[in-house]
C-alpha cells in the first residue's frame, strides 16, 4: 500500500512529524510519499484557471 500526504515546501517541522508517525505506523511495510503543495492565495487567476474549469460568470471570494 501507498500513502500520498500533501505538505508545503516550508513546513519542515510538520513533514519530519508525518514522516516519523508514517515510518512509526508503517513499520517498512506501508510507503509514503510526499506531495508538494502550493500556497493557494498566491497563484493568479491565470494559473488558478489553467487548472481548473472555472465559471466565468461565477464570482469567487478571495480570503
Amino acid at each position: 500500500m501507498k500513502i500520498y500526504y500533501i505538505n508545503r515546501d516550508q513546513s519542515t517541522v510538520r513533514r519530519d512529524w508525518m514522516e516519523s508517525q508514517l515510518s512509526q505506523l508503517a513499520n517498512d511495510k506501508i510507503h509514503y510519499e510526499r506531495i508538494s503543495a502550493v500556497e493557494g492565495a498566491t497563484l493568479s487567476e491565470a494559473e488558478i484557471n489553467a487548472v481548473t474549469e472555472y465559471d466565468k460568470g461565477a464570482t469567487r471570494q478571495v480570503i
